[in-house]
């Protein structure tokens, strides 16, 4: 979705669209948890039963949306998580000088709270408002941070991409180790849809598998091969 983050008017941000009013968001050390403001009964019909998840006495859905969109990832093991816990602790302290929204004041939308014995972050999302997030959840300046978008500032969905560049986050690329790909235009990803790039998504990773399989039953092929060798060899000898 396109909009306009509220804490920056004269910018445009493009992140997905991951609760609108009425849902409940969690975010865990796990990743991101999603209860739907239809109730448990819709979340019971509509989602795959591994993914379920009862927490506050409601199921959530563990990422909702990473089947359908192979660009959500959390690329180092879930820092944003820990990057959030640290702000809590520091946001904890504030409270003594009088601070009346500590939170807001440092930079964070979701509420910490205890659940099972270990802090969680919890955000119910507002009527006519959207929680967007980042599918790079690891690197990512959206809901959790700033809060959630209203409706009055939503501009649209993106139609293509017209241009691409590796920069300091770009680890797909490997920027952030090879400084000597950064800045690189990505030619295979300009005038694609979204829709286009995730197909081509799909598409590497299946042949990835493929080739994972292939090398598999290559090895287990050599190895089966090896062993006949042997036997035929060993049947000789005791001729």
């Amino acid at each position: 979705v396109v909009f306009v983050p509220p804490h920056e008017p004269k910018n445009h941000f493009v992140k997905r669209d991951f609760a609108v009013g009425g849902d409940e968001v969690i975010f865990t050390r796990n990743g991101m948890y999603l209860h739907p403001h239809e109730g448990d009964e819709f979340v019971q019909a509509h989602y795959n039963s591994s993914k379920i998840v009862t927490m506050m006495e409601k199921k959530f859905v563990f990422e909702p949306y990473s089947e359908q969109h192979p660009g959500i990832h959390y690329k180092h093991n879930n820092s944003s998580f820990f990057r959030m816990l640290e702000i809590a602790q520091s946001a904890s302290k504030l409270t003594t000088f009088g601070i009346a929204d500590p939170y807001s004041a440092l930079k964070i939308s979701m509420l910490p709270i205890e659940l099972d014995g270990e802090v969680v972050f919890y955000k119910k999302i507002a009527q006519d408002e959207f929680f967007m997030v980042g599918d790079n959840r690891d690197n990512s300046d959206d809901s959790r941070f700033w809060g959630s978008v209203p409706y009055s500032n939503i501009v649209g969905k993106p139609w293509f991409i017209y241009f691409s560049l590796n920069l300091k986050n770009s680890f797909e690329a490997g920027a952030d180790k090879n400084p000597k790909t950064l800045f690189q235009i990505r030619w295979h990803r300009m005038f694609k849809s979204v829709a286009q790039l995730e197909t081509d998504m799909k598409n590497t990773q299946a042949r990835k598998d493929i080739g994972a399989l292939s090398s598999g039953y290559s090895l287990q092929h050599l190895e089966h091969s090896k062993y006949l060798k042997k036997s035929q060899a060993m049947r000789k000898m005791d001729f």
